[in-house]
């Protein structure tokens, strides 16, 4: 049957004719499945079968070309690639002897920890295998210190890049968790959806609606939302947090200074993240902190690397 439609049945020689192809017929069928779900309207049926012209189903062909805004979300793949080959690895040492991270533990006692205990002792007996130059974690030391180049090229091009910096991220942070905020967003909700509006209007249309806010201004109450959505969009998960405060220092802890730093700034800005998400979609401030166990494990990983260099 699929040679009778001119479809290969090596998938090797599947091409993107053949995908446009598929792409025609799986438009169709949805066109018609939208067409059964509107009511009739004693609409009598249609004489002949109705299809989508092709030129609408048609996938555009780039010819596989990057642009340079491209490029950003090539390094954030990357990075999360790296992170999942360093997880794996991370979990071998923590699994294996001598490290077990479970070793004189019950598994009562295992169970009665909480989540955040249960991954600092596992990540803990990670990190005593990297100190002790573990092979399967000093293996991947080069590609460590590949992922740190990636990730400040990230920074660099993506977040700095569209005028974000890191004073602008801690300013914007304490204005969204500030109690002033809080009043502001609860009397006028309607205010957190002001991103909608072109950047160089944002503050005259605060200006004009709320007036006076003290102790903020309407410029900062401007510069506070449009800067948390810049974090929204450009750090969007907690990945640079974990590979920077936890996994970088595990497979290279003589390195766990610059690592931890670029993790605080990473940290901060993944904050300012949550805070804005918070108050968009939820109009409340953000709940439970969970980047506080990163902060804490990083900051035990820092105190590990002074205690071993003295």
């Amino acid at each position: 049957m699929l040679e009778q439609r001119g479809f290969p049945t090596d998938t090797r020689k599947l091409t993107k004719a053949h995908l446009h192809r598929i792409v025609h017929v799986n438009q169709n069928m949805m066109f018609y499945i939208a067409l059964t779900s509107l009511p009739a309207l004693g609409a009598g049926r249609p004489s002949k079968l109705v299809t989508l012209d092709e030129s609408t189903t048609r996938q555009e062909d780039d010819n596989g070309i990057l642009r340079l805004e491209d490029l950003n979300r090539v390094i954030w793949n990357n990075l999360e690639r790296m992170q999942t080959v360093l997880y794996h690895a991370i979990e071998h040492a923590a699994s294996s002897e001598p490290y077990n991270w479970s070793t004189g533990w019950t598994n009562a006692k295992i169970t009665a920890m909480d989540h955040d205990e249960r991954k600092r002792v596992f990540y803990l007996a990670a990190r005593r295998a990297g100190e002790d130059n573990y092979a399967p974690l000093a293996a991947h030391r080069g590609l460590a210190a590949e992922a740190l180049a990636f990730w400040r090229e990230y920074w660099q091009r993506a977040v700095q890049g569209q005028g974000l910096q890191e004073t602008d991220i801690h300013q914007s942070l304490e204005v969204l968790r500030s109690q002033a905020f809080a009043k502001l967003a609860t009397d006028a909700p309607w205010c957190l959806s002001i991103t909608s509006v072109p950047e160089d209007k944002v503050q005259h249309a605060l200006d004009l609606a709320l007036g006076n806010h003290a102790p903020l201004t309407i410029a900062q109450i401007a510069k506070a939302l449009q800067t948390g959505r810049r974090a929204y969009d450009l750090i969007p998960n907690i990945m640079p947090v974990a590979l920077l405060s936890v996994y970088l220092p595990i497979i290279d802890p003589a390195n766990s200074t610059t690592y931890l730093a670029e993790g605080k700034r990473a940290m901060a800005a993944f904050r300012l993240n949550r805070a804005w998400y918070w108050w968009v979609e939820h109009h409340q401030p953000v709940g439970e902190d969970a980047l506080g166990f990163y902060a804490a494990i990083g900051a035990e990983f820092g105190k590990r690397s002074t205690d071993h260099n003295s």
